[in-house]
């Protein structure tokens, strides 16, 4: 069971079979744990941060890189760098286990809806968070692979299935184009995932909005320099 507010660093994990992370936050944080740890309750909490698979190593690349001058990330931080350059982590972003599994299947985008089926295919009562990611197909922007934009939280019972229905809008794919939002036209996938990492489905919608060019490409940038290695292109 571990209490900290925020573990970076987990390379003890791979010798448990299992780990709990439980704030010891309120008066009641230690009733909710024992529930937890004798089956009266299922646990169903997502990381809101990443787990490192190597703190150490990640915070001496982050040190060279600042060193010479490529520390700039843009909008690629937190799971969207992760993510987009394919890097190892130990728990990704909305990562989080239960003493039950959900099955998905189903996926329908229309009419500006995304609709899905969820089932608890375990023994026991549980919760599951569903989070639903946005990412362009061909942008003329330097943009993450894909980027949290709405979650839906589902309870269900033993072999319970559920049709979830989520709404998405044109600022789900919006970007900063000459210095204000606007809507950039084009193809889009959506995932519907349990964690950044594991897309459970997928699939690909139409949108129309403004035609925008690459000048932008750079502008989080200081200079061209800025640039990482064999990660932004």
């Amino acid at each position: 069971v571990l209490s900290s507010q925020c573990a970076l660093d987990l390379c003890f994990a791979k010798d448990l079979s299992a780990l709990l992370l439980a704030p010891a936050d309120g008066a009641f944080a230690y009733d909710a744990l024992c529930d937890v740890l004798t089956g009266a309750a299922c646990p169903s909490g997502k990381l809101a941060y990443t787990c490192y698979e190597d703190a150490d190593a990640l915070f001496e690349r982050m040190k060279a890189g600042k060193d010479a001058g490529k520390y700039k990330m843009g909008c690629f931080v937190g799971y969207r760098n992760y993510d987009s350059f394919q890097l190892p982590v130990t728990y990704p972003f909305g990562f989080g286990l239960s003493y039950t599994k959900f099955s998905y299947s189903e996926l329908e985008i229309a009419g500006g809806k995304i609709r899905f089926k969820l089932k608890n295919t375990g023994k026991v009562r549980g919760c599951e968070t569903v989070q639903i990611y946005a990412g362009a197909k061909n942008s003329a922007l330097a943009r993450p692979v894909k980027e949290l934009r709405a979650y839906v939280r589902a309870d269900l019972a033993p072999g319970e299935e559920k049709t979830l229905e989520v709404p998405f809008e044109n600022a789900w794919f919006s970007v900063t184009s000459g210095g204000k939002k606007v809507t950039e036209a084009g193809e889009y996938t959506l995932y519907v995932c349990s964690d950044v990492s594991t897309v459970r489905l997928q699939g690909d919608v139409r949108i129309v909005g403004t035609r925008v060019t690459g000048d932008d490409l750079f502008q989080y940038l200081l200079s061209d320099s800025n640039i990482l290695s064999g990660g932004y292109t």
